[in-house]
């Protein structure tokens, strides 16, 4: 349940749909002179997987030797990508899927030219809704002591082995979503499919683990209504 200290958050439940077990995705490529290449001139591989409507997708892009970049073209013809999902310039992206069919994985690179060996890994599994919240970031909000932005400050418990995904949208502004793990860990996202979503994927370990999310933006002084929703994932 998401907690909100000092306030009471409405939650909506959600009945569950049975899970399936997870669907590994695992390619192994290199970019390198004489592959295709993008209109700024960065070589890509292409790789296809046939995903379910509401399944959660994980993808990472692994290499030593290249700035990796994400892209996935949706069946609809929409596009989603990520440079850097984390401190090492490796790409990531998490997102449910909204339409069952064909999602074309572009595997290519931040700079135009960049060769070298990657690995693309990631997984499809089914998630079941759990609970949704709304809030607002208002004047009266927490800011971020460092940066200025306006926080909102919630906690949730994961059992032993328990792994959820978390969504905060906004039609208001730019989402921005921390979190911070018991263990010192700390996880952020800021775009997931676009500006308006943001996602993370938390995951409880064998004792389980309590997070404190942070609700905030992108950039200062941002404020408006927002929604929280979250998924049990699938082992």
């Amino acid at each position: 349940m998401f907690k909100q200290p000092g306030s009471i958050v409405a939650i909506l439940l959600f009945m569950a749909t049975a899970p399936v077990f997870a669907q590994p995705i695992s390619f192994n490529g290199s970019l390198q002179d004489g592959d295709e290449t993008l209109e700024n001139g960065e070589y890509v591989d292409e790789y296809e997987i046939e995903v379910r409507q509401g399944e959660l997708v994980e993808l990472k892009m692994l290499s030593d030797s290249i700035d990796t970049y994400l892209v996935v073209i949706l069946p609809d013809g929409e596009q989603v990508e990520n440079d850097d999902a984390d401190e090492d310039l490796n790409a990531g992206l998490y997102f449910i899927a909204a339409q069952t069919g064909t999602y074309r994985i572009l595997a290519t690179s931040a700079m135009e030219e960049e060769t070298g060996r990657y690995t693309l890994t990631g997984s499809r599994r089914a998630v079941r809704p759990h609970e949704k919240t709304k809030g607002e970031l208002n004047a009266q909000d927490t800011r971020n002591w460092k940066t200025g932005e306006y926080c909102d400050l919630y906690e949730i418990e994961l059992a032993p082995n328990e792994t959820r995904a978390i969504e905060l949208s906004s039609d208001a502004f730019d989402t921005y979503l921390v979190a911070h793990g018991a263990d010192g860990q700390m996880l952020s996202n800021d775009d997931s499919t676009d500006t308006s979503k943001s996602m993370l994927v938390l995951e409880g370990g064998p004792r389980g683990m309590t997070f404190t999310l942070v609700v905030t933006t992108f950039s200062t002084d941002e404020t408006g209504p927002y929604r929280m929703t979250s998924w049990q994932v699938a082992e």
